[in-house]
This record gives C-alpha cells, structure tokens and sequence, in this order.
C-alpha cells in the first residue's frame, strides 16, 4: 500500500455509507493499511472518522463505519492488536449510540447494539464490557 493507498483509504472513510458494497470496498483498503500502516494507525483513522460522522449526525455513515470495525474484528479476532484497541471502539460505539438516540433513529441505535450483541456473542470482546457500553448509553 503506498501513499497513494492511504489517501485512497482515508476517502473511502469519509464516504462510506451502510451498504454492504462500501462496507466491502473499505474492508479490503482497511486490511491493507493494517498490513503498510499498522493497527493504530487505521484505527486513528477510523476514530477519527467515526467522531466526524457523528457530529455531522449522519448515521448511515456512522452504521457504515461500523458495519466495517464488525467485518475487520470478526476476521481479525484472535489478533494480538484487538485488546489494545477495544476501549477506542466501545468509545465511539457509546457516543454513536447516544447520537443516534438523540436524533431519535430508532434504527440506527437497533442496528448498533445489534453489533454489541454480536461482538457478546462471539466473544470479541468481554460481555461486561458490552453491558457497560449498553446502560452508559442508556439502551
């Protein structure tokens, strides 16, 4: 992945939308980056991303961006980079929570905390955890 990539990456960041085709397409340029960049590195990205998302209040974009971290941990979860960024992840899956609910898209928070539930399921990250993001963000 060259710089070149990256910026391609970044783009496709800031474009993303819930449909499974921009979900897929930014899936392959994320593992790239994960490959060239390394895990913080992407992650930043992605926090970042996510923050920008969620301050505009476009929650299709925050779904996306979501629907992408879900593809990427549940390919990558026996990782060794997974624990050192869960607690970024379940910050930005609190704040989209809160955002999407006081917007009142019901969807959205449906749609988000099904991602938690699976995340509890599959064991990515601890059922406590998940419970914490849950009553912090009053679902």
């Amino acid at each position: 992945m060259s710089k070149k990539d990256d910026t391609v990456f970044i783009a496709a960041l800031a474009e993303i939308s819930d449909r499974r085709e921009a979900v897929k397409n930014c899936s392959k340029l994320f593992r790239k980056c994960l490959h060239r960049c390394g895990s913080d590195t992407c992650f930043a990205w992605w926090r970042i991303a996510v923050a920008e998302s969620i301050n505009s209040k476009s929650h299709r974009k925050t779904l996306g961006l979501l629907y992408l971290i879900n593809e990427i941990l549940q390919r990558n979860s026996n990782d060794s980079w997974v624990p050192s960024i869960s607690t970024g992840i379940l910050e930005c899956l609190s704040s989209a929570i809160r955002s999407c609910t006081s917007c009142h898209d019901a969807h959205a928070v449906e749609r988000i905390t099904r991602i938690l539930r699976i995340w509890q399921e599959k064991n990515i990250f601890a059922h406590d955890l998940c419970e914490s993001v849950l009553s912090s963000a009053g679902t």
